[in-house]
């Protein structure tokens, strides 16, 4: 890892089925919230890897509010690719919709899967092993868009680039050896 990731701009990543339970539209349009009141929203990329029912709901979204230069598709890749992908990312995007499932509370493999690869972790729902962690937060189950754009508009003050903390809190509180 790095010593630190000197950039002014936030890399999201998003891994997984695109699907409803990710509430990943939401992030989308929070990143249009953003872009329509900063004059500098180039600040944040997403990158999405995966497919499923909602992709083309997201790419819809990405066109019709010309958010295609700060969000990048991937489609399906090799697993084994996966990991490359980790590398100049600095927040992995969890779960923001599982409302729309009827679940509040989870402890979804993905959210570790970022932290064991470094990354902090935005997620919304109550998820006991991560509530307590400081570099995953936790956004309101059934979190609105104006929850994700405060995120966003606040993520100087709150993000924090720890990667070894990340790895460690995971191998010590989410291993499956535990």
């Amino acid at each position: 890892f790095q010593e630190s990731k000197s950039s002014n701009r936030y890399n999201f990543i998003a891994v997984g089925t695109i699907a409803p339970w990710h509430g990943w539209d939401k992030f989308l349009y929070a990143l249009d919230m953003y872009k329509k009141n900063n004059p500098n929203y180039d600040d944040f990329h997403l990158k999405v890897i995966g497919d499923g029912p909602d992709r083309m709901l997201l790419e819809e979204i990405v066109s019709e509010n010309d958010l295609s230069d700060v969000v990048t598709f991937y489609g399906n890749i090799p697993f084994e690719d996966i990991a490359m992908h980790y590398q100049d990312q600095h927040i992995g995007l969890g779960s923001l919709g599982w409302e729309r499932v009827g679940v509040s509370i989870a402890s979804p493999i993905k959210s570790r899967e970022y932290l064991m690869n470094g990354l902090n972790v935005l997620y919304a729902t109550q998820d006991m092993d991560l509530d307590n962690f400081n570099l995953a937060f936790a956004l309101p189950h059934g979190c609105t868009v104006d929850d994700i754009y405060n995120y966003l508009i606040n993520i100087k003050s709150i993000y924090k680039y720890s990667p070894i903390s990340c790895i460690d809190f995971a191998s010590d509180n989410c291993s499956f050896d535990k």
